[in-house]
């Protein structure tokens, strides 16, 4: 059938062609000129160079010991006038070990020796090698002049912590000791 239709179709359009018909062409669309974009200059800006910084690795530093020189160290049994004006004498310090840990028990007197002052009972504090250390605590009051005292005190140290002295009238925060204090060594183990 497919033929049949083909060879009328192919009939028709020379009898058209013979008779002088023409078939109205479609006009022409035009077609537009070609849009021609050139593209805009590429201006390559280089990329910025971030260098990253080679890590900075910190190594812990070991703790530092107080240079032995800035320490004066002071003895015992000897009468020593403190900052704040009170006479001081350490009497004695020991140590005794425990288990895992040592107890350092310092004894000693303090007196008001002038003639109008109040002074605020000073305290001592323990430092170890290497910064840091624990003060003394409880409860403390006010020498009137005359007035002397004597008390002990003592501190649990770890096996693994080395005392490096025993500090009076110590700043409470402080992570080392003064140079302006009186300080005495503990007895070495």
């Amino acid at each position: 059938m497919k033929r049949i239709i083909v060879g009328m179709l192919l009939l028709a359009l020379a009898a058209l062609l013979l008779v002088g018909c023409t078939i109205p062409a479609e006009p022409a669309a035009e077609e537009p000129e070609p849009v021609v974009e050139e593209p805009e200059p590429v201006v390559e800006e280089p990329e910025p160079v971030v260098e990253e910084p080679e890590p900075v690795v910190e190594e812990p530093t070991p703790p530092k010991p107080v240079p032995s020189p800035t320490l004066m160290l002071l003895d015992l049994n000897v009468s020593y006038i403190s900052q704040s004006g009170l006479m001081v004498i350490v009497k004695s310090i020991t140590e005794t070990q425990q288990g895992g840990f040592r107890e350092y028990t310092i004894t000693y007197s303090l007196e008001n020796n002038t003639t109008d002052q109040a002074i605020d009972e000073g305290t001592f504090k323990m430092f170890w090698v290497g910064g840091g250390g624990e003060a003394q605590y409880g409860f403390f009051g006010r020498l009137f002049p005359g007035e002397s005292m004597t008390r002990s005190y003592t501190w649990k140290v770890l096996s693994s912590q080395q005392v490096l002295c025993i500090e009076f009238e110590s700043d409470f925060f402080a992570e080392r000791p003064t140079s302006d204090t009186l300080k005495w060594g503990v007895p070495s183990g």
